[in-house]
């Protein structure tokens, strides 16, 4: 399980945050949403009846029972259309669509560029983009060439030149000529981060670099990926933080652990989530239902079914509503 990884909605609001200069993040006020900055201060007035967050300068927002894309101005760079509430984010210029119950893509001002074919669609990644046919996983460019056929079993995105993929049951890393870099041979694994990926052997997680050698000896329960040079570990039922040499640097005390963002990381403890910073210090203690990432200073909390985000001391810079 990833904390970090959590979505919100208002009442469809995306809380998952993205980085950028001068990011704005989705709020909700009253029946309506739009977007604050870092102060909190109202950047875009409440006028949504959803928003979601930012991707390459759009959001996609709905009124009136249709969904289109503002930019920071909060000016409709695609017109509120019926067909878009099952689109996506952007990536790579690109934003996945839905037509006729397939997946295509559209660009920047809503035209299709890629025609709905897909039964699943992901989005671009590294400039490649997962989509399956018939029950196989395979993998598109911009131009909607198949750059790597439909033959696997399961796959994931690229991360870092490699991307997860499954065969006769077993997991391993694929290039983007689609050859195998990492042959299948483990029962799970998660994606590349910070040059190293979690793989499950047996019943017990461990770590393989780029050439798929071993370097950190699997024996968790669960290992999660790396982010600012740590990783959350479940040993005996609970979560701590392993260093790249696998060293214990945080010991295991939480029901749940999140990544590391900006020097803080999100735990769980009787069923409430605080934050605790490098050192493993809680520094803001559980008190919410849900926690995401820090980041531009800000993270976003969730109690019971509202939402607000804090500062790195625990205070609301726009209070859950």
């Amino acid at each position: 399980m990833k904390i970090n990884r959590l979505i919100f909605i208002c009442p469809v609001i995306l809380l998952s945050i993205s980085l950028g200069i001068s990011e704005l993040y989705p709020v909700r006020k009253g029946d309506k949403c739009g977007y604050i900055d870092t102060k909190g201060n109202m950047i875009i007035a409440a006028q949504f009846a959803s928003a979601d967050r930012f991707s390459e300068g759009l959001a996609k927002v709905s009124i009136d029972f249709k969904c289109g894309y503002i930019d920071k101005n909060g000016q409709f760079v695609i017109a509120p259309r019926a067909d878009l509430w099952t689109a996506g984010k952007f990536s790579n210029g690109l934003a996945r669509m839905y037509a006729e119950s397939k997946y295509g893509y559209m660009d920047r001002t809503g035209k299709t560029v890629i025609s709905p074919q897909f039964k699943v669609a992901e989005d671009f990644s590294e400039s490649l983009a997962l989509v399956v046919i018939d029950q196989k996983f395979g993998y598109i460019n911009r131009a909607a060439k198949f750059v790597i056929k439909m033959r696997f079993d399961r796959a994931g995105l690229f991360h870092e030149g490699l991307a997860r993929a499954e065969s006769s049951g077993k997991t391993g890393y694929i290039n983007k000529a689609g050859r195998w870099a990492i042959k299948p041979i483990f029962n799970n694994a998660w994606d590349f981060s910070e040059s190293l990926a979690a793989i499950k052997t047996g019943d017990s997680w461990g770590y393989i670099n780029h050439q798929g050698k071993t370097v950190i000896n699997p024996r968790f329960l669960m290992a999660l990926e790396f982010h600012e040079g740590k990783a959350a570990v479940n040993i005996g039922g609970k979560y701590g933080y392993v260093n790249k040499a696998g060293n214990i640097i945080i010991e295991p005390q939480f029901d749940l652990a999140g990544n590391f963002s900006e020097g803080m990381a999100s735990i769980q403890k009787t069923q409430l989530y605080g934050y605790i910073n490098s050192t493993g210090e809680v520094v803001i203690l559980p008190r919410f239902d849900y926690a995401l990432d820090f980041r531009d200073g800000i993270a976003g909390i969730g109690l019971a079914d509202k939402w607000g985000y804090i500062d790195i001391t625990g205070k609301y810079i726009w209070e859950p509503e």
